[in-house]
């Protein structure tokens, strides 16, 4: 019981003390907004290495598929051109978005941006890792599904319908095959684009809103204390 008490009276304490305000959690005393901002930057710059290295992987997928998609026209025959030259545009466009617009955590990478203050530096890092888990989230939402699912069902009808015109050819069971195919590439880029970010952001601003926030303090056997973090996240 007396253990417990120096707890309380060491968290109460510690709360009175809370100097910097969080957009996430309840105030946060200098040491919480040190260890607070710390592990933000820290958990943005794991995913941003993993964006990074998911970015390129599906860049040179998408890019390969393209070149491969033109370097066959010659080979084949003159009813599966369109289908390859529909496969090479799309594989084309998706790269260069996948390379050009890279997932907002990305750019931790590369930061420039300096804090004036300690409180100045647990807002910066608070909004920047919001902005990056949101942007996470969006990118695998519902509407990219559709956007998939579009581009197979568009993949489809051209090579369907455009075929026939071109050549005197039927080629819908073929239209269909690469409508799926194209669909299943789309989603297994999304399924495997980093979220993890999204996840620990709202476990951090979720977890634990009592004024002690990200730390505490707890007496030790023999004497003394250690300030405790790791159970916060």
């Amino acid at each position: 019981m007396a253990g417990l008490a120096l707890v309380l009276a060491l968290s109460t304490a510690s709360a009175a003390n809370a100097s910097c305000p969080s957009i996430a959690r309840a105030p946060m005393s200098d040491r919480g907004s040190t260890l607070s901002g710390q592990w933000l930057y820290d958990a943005r710059m794991r995913e941003a290495r993993r964006a990074r290295t998911w970015r390129y992987a599906w860049t040179g997928i998408n890019g390969a598929i393209a070149v491969g998609s033109f370097a066959l026209l010659p080979l084949v025959p003159s009813e599966q051109r369109l289908e390859l030259v529909i496969g090479g545009v799309g594989s084309t466009a998706t790269a260069l978005l996948t390379w050009f617009v890279p997932l907002e955590v990305e750019a931790t990478l590369d930061r420039k941006v300096k804090a004036t203050s300690l409180c100045d530096g647990l807002r910066i890092e608070e909004e920047l890792t919001a902005a990056a888990a949101e942007d996470e989230a969006v990118r695998v939402s519902w509407p990219f599904h559709l956007i998939n699912l579009g581009a197979g069902a568009l993949y489809t009808v051209i090579v369907g319908v455009g075929t026939p015109l071109l050549v005197g050819k039927d080629r819908w069971a073929s239209g269909v095959v690469d409508g799926v195919v194209a669909f299943a590439l789309g989603e297994a880029q999304l399924f495997t684009q980093p979220t993890r970010l999204a996840g620990r952001y709202e476990a951090y601003g979720r977890r634990d809103r009592a004024p002690r926030a990200l730390g505490w303090v707890q007496p030790v056997a023999g004497g003394g204390a250690v300030f405790t973090l790791g159970s916060s996240f």
